[in-house]
């Protein structure tokens, strides 16, 4: 499966600190004195907790746990070989077997068709909910990466130092992108359809941004404005968090009152071996009850009287060895 590719850990703490040192360098240059306690490690240490922030989710994590949803949508729903032998043996269940018991077997296998649509409808929404929480975590590193860069690239200019690199960032706008993914064309409708995408689906319908300008004619403006700007992308982040939180409420909500009758008990008298077995509830018309259920009987007399058979010595004695 293709991913996108994200900005790490690392780089994200490495563009921290070089912004770090880039401020302090800015400050020292204008004489600006910082706060009053406040050293150097004070500052290196606030942009670290920025960087935290903002790698709070590992995309690595939500691929791999999209993967093995991916994985189970293909068991549970798209394996051919074994939804024909569930019909194989359903027709033959329907088709040669007669009785309650016969007609109990029948619904259960109709109830592993329908268990295996929830379940499909399961995965589809858990795996709707990890490509939201990807196209999250990939843009707000971007954003951040990108604001992180046009901040040292704005105490560059304030310091008047050459610099290539402009002072616009692209921010994500994350309820914008929340709501894309989970109310937009990008929802899938099935697990077939979860199996057939990868990720990037959710990044390329997640890719709402904005251009914002961080810069200053004086130490204090680039810092305030990257400060102002880092408080807007940690707002929006967590406000599409907040919706696809809310929107996995929800659906859980409407899925959790599903019934799944497969998990319900059998009838008494599907059970071979209990006492409410009988022949005439699960026969072949072939052999009619009337004339083949006393032998049936028997069978299972004798398979109840072996298995309840004590072991070892004892049975060696009740079968005539020696002990």
């Amino acid at each position: 499966m293709t991913v996108a590719e994200w900005k790490t850990d690392t780089e994200l703490y490495d563009i921290a600190d070089r912004l770090a040192h880039k401020i302090i360098d800015m400050y020292t240059k204008a004489d600006v004195f910082i706060s009053v306690g406040t050293n150097r490690n004070t500052v290196i240490d606030g942009l670290r907790l920025d960087a935290d922030m903002f790698t709070s989710l590992d995309p690595q994590k939500i691929a791999d746990e999209f993967q093995r949803m991916q994985r189970a949508a293909t068991d549970t729903g798209q394996d051919a070989v074994a939804r024909s032998l569930l019909d194989a043996a359903n027709n033959k269940l329907t088709t040669i077997w007669r009785g309650d018991a016969a007609e109990a077997f029948g619904h259960q296998m109709s109830y592993i068709e329908t268990f295996t649509q929830q379940q499909d409808a399961e995965l589809t929404f858990a795996a709707h909910s990890m490509g939201t929480a990807y196209a999250l975590a990939v843009q707000v590193r971007r954003s951040y990466h990108e604001l992180a860069d046009a901040t040292i690239a704005a105490c560059a200019k304030e310091m008047s130092e050459q610099t290539e690199r402009d002072t616009q960032a692209a921010i994500g706008l994350f309820a914008e992108i929340a709501k894309a993914c989970v109310t937009g064309w990008v929802k899938p409708e099935s697990g077939a359809e979860v199996v057939r995408w990868g990720l990037e689906s959710f990044i390329d319908i997640g890719s709402k941004t904005q251009e914002v300008l961080v810069e200053g004619s004086k130490a204090e403006e680039v810092v305030g404005n990257y400060v102002r700007t880092r408080d807007t992308l940690k707002g929006s982040f967590e406000e599409g968090l907040n919706i696809l939180t809310k929107w996995i409420t929800t659906e859980d909500t409407s899925l959790a009152a599903d019934k799944i009758p497969l998990l319900e008990p059998m009838p008494p008298g599907t059970n071979v071996n209990g006492p409410d077995f009988s022949y005439d509830k699960f026969f072949d018309p072939a052999r009619d009850p009337s004339s083949f259920g006393g032998r049936v009987e028997q069978e299972r007399k004798k398979a109840r009287d072996q298995q309840n058979r004590p072991a070892g010595l004892i049975a060696r004695r009740l079968d005539g060895g020696r002990s």
